[in-house]
């Protein structure tokens, strides 16, 4: 009735009918995180030996709740670390994991389509000594290379499928390092950009057919105007001429030669 701790709470505490209390921490490890409140009808109600009772109870039950606490961190990590296998898995561009020593640890269902490569023949391999096919050198020694240094690498690669058939793809290797800061594997990310690069193609080709229209229009309005003016001149030329005349020959060849010329030109 007298505890100035008790001020806020008093009045309801003594309209429930409460007449003395414990308050005990609950501790995980050296810190507080909550505290184990305990109501009595009669007063002094927590001799020494109940509340040595009464500490160890709070005792196990911190245990419990950090216990409890941990189960549950553990379930929302390995709920996020299968959510992320299963974005991983879904994605469109290909993803391959190995391990500080060159070991192949995963790889993604998109990576199998992209380069044609099943889990069973790179799983586990190394990538400084797995048999690759011809044409893929240049992708595996990037792999490599990532190995010796713990920088970001990436590139646009050339690749060869089983069967001979040319595709491209940009690729970006980075190191994946653990919370005290130590690279403990490596992810190589690629896109296959083989439609891309033949569309690009297509637009240079198309860009260079158009340059050249341009032009070949150009010069033949500018040659149709050259051979205009040669054929208007022999026919007036030779009107002034006899007919017979060697001159009037010369002139009927020069002009016949400049009609062909401006058929060409169309």
């Amino acid at each position: 009735l007298s505890n100035p701790d008790y001020e806020p709470w008093r009045e309801e505490a003594i309209r429930h009918g409460y007449a003395s209390s414990i308050s005990l921490p609950l501790f995980n490890g050296e810190r507080s995180f909550g505290a184990l409140a305990i109501m009595a009808d009669e007063p002094d109600a927590f001799d020494t030996e109940e509340v040595q009772l009464l500490e160890k109870l709070a005792g196990d039950l911190s245990y419990g709740i950090a216990a409890l606490r941990v189960k549950a961190e553990q379930k929302n990590a390995e709920k996020e670390r299968r959510l992320l296998a299963a974005v991983v898995d879904q994605a469109s561009e290909g993803v391959l994991t190995f391990d500080v020593n060159g070991r192949i640890q995963y790889i993604n269902p998109a990576f199998e389509r992209i380069c044609e490569y099943s889990r069973e023949q790179l799983i586990g391999q190394n990538i400084n000594t797995f048999r690759h096919r011809e044409g893929d050198e240049e992708l595996f020694r990037a792999m490599s290379e990532a190995l010796s240094g713990n920088d970001v690498r990436g590139g646009h690669f050339i690749n060869r499928r089983e069967e001979g058939t040319p595709y491209e793809v940009e690729a970006r290797i980075t190191p994946v390092w653990d919370s005290s800061g130590l690279v403990i594997s490596y992810a190589i990310e690629l896109q296959d950009v083989t439609h891309e690069v033949q569309l690009e193609e297509q637009l240079r080709l198309a860009q260079k057919m158009e340059a050249i229209a341009t032009l070949s229009g150009g010069i033949a309005h500018d040659f149709n105007n050259v051979l205009a003016a040669i054929v208007s001149n022999a026919e007036m030329a030779m009107d002034d001429i006899q007919e017979g005349s060697m001159a009037r020959e010369h002139l009927d060849i020069v002009l016949r030669a400049g009609n062909r010329g401006r058929n060409l030109t169309r």
